[in-house]
């Protein structure tokens, strides 16, 4: 019965030192991923615009508006 419990007890501590692995290294990649998901939003329109006047995308998403609102206030008339 002990070398059963001694078995389970080394399986446990495997198991839980692999998902402390994983989760080690989920939270050492964790900068690397936000800086992936920001350069991924530059693959709109907007944010190649954006990128190429070197501004940031807020600026040009409300520049954009802008120009919209103006182009359908100018067919209304």
């Amino acid at each position: 019965m002990a070398v059963f419990i001694e078995i389970l007890s080394l399986l446990w501590q495997g198991f839980c030192q692999t998902l402390s692995g994983i989760f080690d290294a989920l939270y050492a990649l964790l900068p690397t991923a936000m800086q992936l998901n920001k350069l991924a939003s530059y693959f709109t329109p907007t944010g190649m615009v954006a990128l190429y006047f070197g501004v940031p995308t807020a600026l040009v998403t409300i520049i954009f508006g802008i120009a919209k609102r103006a182009i359908n206030k100018a067919k209304a008339r």
